[in-house]
């Protein structure tokens, strides 16, 4: 894939944080040529301006997975130029390393370019290093300054190169290449003044504007101080003061002027905006995906601005570097004067072809369907990820559900195998225990110690289901040794009972009061085990395995189901005994059912399963004479589907998915993190609404 090429960057600026590149090379041959490209973080690259990728694919640490872009030449020179970014910090959307991008031209079958020889590289002069980072997930915001320069491969921005000795191991892209096709907006919603309210900023500076700690430190963040500009705080301490509605583009912006847009629903992709400073101008683009009444807000951490300082008469054509998601957009001219002539996206998304449309007679089911579609195409491109906005993660327990969904929309799991082969590839440095897996990957470790023991466990059972469901070709040998691994870490927390207690770090069940009862044993976490045990079993024998899956889930079961219900975990005492809390939730009932082998038909789980269909509903929340803690969003209801599902309770399944989902694919044609719009509003698992809808309709056809 790439011969010649060597890792090259910008002399001495290989560790700097936020840094971006330019790398510069004339074609002068004549026929098809093929573009090999892959970096440390991100690149995108442009032959004659013209847009032609944006990668790579993500790939586990000491790997990079390398892309093929084609495009014909006619004999004339081109110019191809490839920028790249170099975060150089922590973050859960990427793993941390020193920048570098490679790269090799083929033309006709022969290598002609390639970086470390052919290419001159550059420090584009708009871009703005110093700035606050975007969340504390993912990396930076972006703020340029064009009027430094227009051109990314300005002369005066030309810098040594260094070539690096280093090399990842390079892997195929593995997942198709991105749908990029562009929604451009001819008119705006909305316009008026703006006015600054001095409250809002000081509570905006006290919450985001502190001096450094460890922990920020750690993930990787420029001072308060070293940082010019702050376009966060300023676009969200300005009140709107509406002047009129509906307009036309192009429009003129005076200072303290905004206008507002909507794309209809949320999409994922590129902000694009066109203007003409008609005075030195300081724009600013703020955008979110969720908004109602007059005032804008950004919710869901993170700061979604991009800001464009250019002198008058400059034409600005731009489009974002970094991929957003978002439904409104709000222009606000903090300095001089705009002729804004354009505004709009450039999708980035899994081109989801061959998707099944099933006959659901209900307008709102056939709304929630695409919404689900749509949420899988904007979270699924290289890898699975939560969500296209804050984070960009690739969690386990996500996947899980995610996995399901690609495969029974698209019937195919290509993005599952690239995601799973990056933790299959992941090599313990020792951030984490031996033999566990990161809760989320490719991505850094703020603190060693940082993972979730149950989503190792969520990861066999997605593994169990990929070989034997999905996937059956593939070699099962390839992942025995993270799948023992995690088992062979779990084995080293196991009880006098056989029980797994006091697991460390960060137990996750639901994010309900569930949770607050993680330890010292959790009878979810071990209803969780036993199945581990069994899917291990499945995958490469043993009796051992399923004679000690039989046994935690027999104790788990004994312990914790008081005659009605299950309940959620045991303390040790100081006596050295376990004493059941007592304590009961929801989801611990799902985890029971659908993990646990429960012999469904016996007498004794008969008010359990009323209350599952009578009881346990969606408008329910606890009262002192029913403390049973409801359940959350995540993984609550989704566990609550598959139970709803595995007891054959079809048209309630419907009728359900109709009244969480409902609200979500009216308002931004995607599905959401949680209930309401207060985090992420286009969250990958929350695809599995489709797979859930599916499922109904065939067995109700039956």
């Amino acid at each position: 894939m790439l011969e010649h090429a060597r890792p090259i960057w910008i002399s001495g600026k290989l560790k700097e944080m936020n840094t971006l590149a330019a790398f510069r090379t004339v074609l002068t041959e004549a026929g098809e040529a093929e573009l090999y490209v892959t970096a440390a973080y991100y690149y995108r690259a442009f032959l004659d301006g013209k847009f032609l990728g944006y990668g790579p694919a993500r790939a586990a640490k000491g790997y990079a997975r390398v892309d093929r872009l084609c495009f014909a030449l006619d004999g004339k020179p081109h110019e191809l130029v490839i920028e790249a970014e170099g975060f150089c910090c922590e973050s859960l959307s990427v793993v941390w390393e020193p920048a570098y991008c490679m790269a090799e031209v083929l033309v006709n079958g022969k290598s002609v370019a390639w970086t470390g020889r052919d290419f001159e590289v550059f420090e584009p002069l708009y871009h703005v290093q110093k700035v606050m980072r975007y969340s504390g997930q993912r990396h930076f915001t972006e703020v340029y300054d064009f009027r430094r320069s227009l051109s990314s491969t300005d002369p005066a921005g030309r810098a040594e190169m260094a070539v690096l000795h280093r090399e990842n191991k390079l892997l195929e892209r593995a997942v198709s290449y991105p749908r990029y096709d562009t929604v451009a907006l001819g008119a705006g919603v909305g316009y008026g003044k703006l006015e600054h309210d001095a409250s809002e900023e000081a509570m905006l500076i006290e919450k985001h504007d502190k001096p450094l700690n460890d922990n920020s430190i750690r993930w990787g963040n420029f001072a308060p101080e070293e940082i010019d500009t702050k376009p966060y705080i300023w676009s969200l301490s300005q009140k709107l003061i509406p002047v009129g509605g509906m307009f036309d583009l192009p429009v003129e912006l005076d200072e303290n002027e905004y206008a507002l847009f909507d794309l209809g629903m949320v999409e994922t992709g590129f902000l694009q905006a066109r203007f003409e400073a008609l005075a030195d101008a300081d724009v600013i683009v703020a955008y979110c995906e969720y908004h109602e009444g007059e005032q804008f807000k950004i919710r869901g951490g993170v700061k979604n601005v991009l800001e464009y300082f250019a002198n008058e008469g400059q034409k600005i054509n731009t489009q974002s570097f970094e991929p957003y998601s978002f439904r409104w957009m709000l222009v606000q001219v903090k300095k001089g004067k705009i002729r804004l002539d354009g505004l709009g996206i450039m999708r980035f998304e899994n081109p989801v072809v061959g998707v099944e449309y099933p006959e659901f007679g209900n307008e709102l089911r056939d709304l929630i369907y695409k919404a689900a579609i749509r949420t899988l195409a904007q979270n699924s491109v290289d890898i699975y990820m939560d969500c296209p906005s804050r984070e960009r993660a690739g969690w386990l327990c996500d996947s899980y559900f995610t996995g399901r969904v690609e495969k029974k929309l698209l019937g195919t799991s290509t993005v599952e195998r690239a995601f799973l082969e990056n933790f299959r590839l992941f090599e313990n440095r020792g951030e984490i225990p031996e033999g566990a897996l990161p809760m989320c990957y490719p991505a850094g470790f703020i603190n060693n110690n940082d993972f979730i023991p149950q989503w190792d466990m969520w990861y066999v059972l997605e593994v169990e289901e990929y070989l034997t469901c999905r996937e059956t070709e593939v070699d099962r040998e390839i992942f025995r040794a993270s799948v023992m691994g995690v088992l062979d870490f779990l084995s080293r927390y196991e009880n006098e009972d056989g029980l797994l207690e006091r697991l460390p770090s960060w137990n996750f069940v639901e994010w309900s009061r569930a949770n607050k009862w993680t330890k010292d044993v959790n009878y979810p976490t071990n209803f969780l085990y036993a199945r581990t045990l069994l899917a291990a079993y499945n995958l490469y024998g043993g009796e051992e395995l399923r004679e000690k899956s039989r046994r935690v889930a027999a104790e788990a079961k004994r312990q914790s189901f008081n005659g009605e219900l299950f309940t959620d975990h045991a303390i040790r005492g100081e006596d050295g005994k376990l004493y059941n809390a007592g304590d009961i939730s929801e989801i611990c009932q799902y985890y029971a059912i659908l993990l646990a082998d429960l012999d469904l038909q016996a007498p004794e789980y008969a008010k359990l399963l009323d209350m599952v269909k009578n009881v346990f509903l969606p408008t329910r929340v606890a009262t002192p004479e029913f403390d049973v803690e409801p359940i959350n969003a995540f993984i609550g209801v989704y566990l609550r589907m598959d139970t709803l599902l595995k007891l054959g309770y079809y048209e309630q399944a419907l009728a359900e998915c109709e009244d969480f989902f409902g609200d979500m694919a009216r308002a931004t044609g995607t599905l959401w993190e949680n209930r309401t719009p207060s985090a992420s509003c286009n969250h990958g698992f929350a695809s599995y609404a489709a797979v859930v809808m599916m499922k109904c309709v065939e067995e109700l056809k039956k």
